[in-house]
């Protein structure tokens, strides 16, 4: 594989550590909801819910938003 043909198999790919990619004081909504506010400053607490139940869906994890991550 050449160096254009990896660069272009890498951008179709990506990876989320899982040790320390969660805050485990926070609960599963919390943490969805912390880089909505912060990067995306959404304000809207419908729109983070909404978006939270979205990615865990997308997922396939079954879980109360108010279970805690850990």
């Amino acid at each position: 594989m050449n160096n254009d043909e990896l660069k272009d198999m890498r951008s179709k790919m990506g990876f989320l550590f899982q040790s320390g990619a969660l805050y485990d004081s926070m609960t599963v909504r919390e943490n969805l909801a912390f880089p909505l506010e912060r990067v995306l400053k959404i304000k809207d607490e419908h729109e983070i819910e909404e978006r939270s139940k979205e990615v865990l869906e997308a997922v396939g994890y079954q879980v109360p938003l108010i279970k805690n991550a850990v």
